[in-house]
């Protein structure tokens, strides 16, 4: 059992190319689905979101494992999340707008009628 968590939470060594997709599909799978369980269950809002930011520390873990595969430093996986965490920033200021643009044009028309 503790080799299983070290072989997925360690940040040292290597990982081949076909073990790094077989993982990254496993972890997006699991992440999906519970993105999927918390728009279904709100009861389970916590415990999915600690399951997901898991598995995110364990896919950030294979991702450091590749770089160092392919000879370069594991450091170079912080401007990915940079350049991530602004995506879904700028996303989220997207719905807000898209949200506030649409009850806009929804009150317009009440209005009207």
């Amino acid at each position: 059992m503790i080799s299983i968590f070290n072989s997925i939470f360690s940040f040292k060594g290597f990982i081949g190319r076909k073990r790094f997709i077989a993982a990254t599909v496993i972890i997006i799978t699991i992440q999906l689905l519970c993105m999927l369980a918390i728009t279904e269950n709100n009861q389970a809002y916590k415990a999915l979101n600690i399951i997901i930011f898991i598995s995110s520390i364990s896919m950030i873990s294979f991702l450091i494992r590749r770089l160092h595969d392919l000879g370069l430093s594991g450091w170079l996986v912080i401007p990915v999340l940079l350049i991530e965490i602004i995506l879904i920033l700028f996303h989220i200021i997207y719905l807000y707008f898209l949200i506030i643009i649409i009850y806009s044009i929804l009150c317009i028309k009440k209005r009207n009628i």
